[in-house]
């Protein structure tokens, strides 16, 4: 199907984004996904939400943070009433780091809508927000 492949085109853009400010900050994409939902979900700080949000194992989550933190990117914080629960908060250093990959996203966003009708996004983002639920009817995954 064309729709399968015009899917591929963005993801390779995707990508493409990513990968251009992994190799600027030496990160990968997976701490660069990281970084941005917790810049982008301030109610959604600790580990638990990044592995459900992002369907990332607990494993590689708890790695990647740590990787974060020692690269000075994050900080970890115990929540003062329930000192199990640690947060994690972006570092001034990772906002830059954070504002590169919003300026592309933005470019990239642009691109993919510029030419598009305010309706005609609408339309797509309901024929999506079909395509989400008819996966999460027929597949035994959770989806965000």
């Amino acid at each position: 199907m064309k729709i399968f492949n015009q899917i591929q085109i963005m993801k390779k853009v995707h990508s493409t984004i990513f990968e251009k400010i992994s190799l600027k900050y030496n990160l990968t994409e997976c701490e660069i996904m990281i970084l941005m939902f917790l810049d982008e979900n301030e109610n959604q700080d600790m580990a638990a939400d990044i592995v459900k949000s992002l369907m990332i194992s607990k494993a590689h989550v708890s790695g990647l943070v740590n990787n974060l933190e020692n690269q000075g990117y994050i900080i970890k914080k115990i929540d003062c009433k329930d000192r199990k629960k640690i947060h994690l908060e972006v570092t001034e250093t990772a906002k830059v780091i954070v504002k590169a990959v919003k300026k592309e996203k933005k470019k990239m966003k642009d691109a993919i809508f510029g030419d598009l009708t305010k309706v005609e996004i609408e339309t797509m983002q309901r024929v999506l927000n079909k395509i989400k639920k008819n996966l999460k009817t027929n597949y035994d995954i959770e989806l965000i």
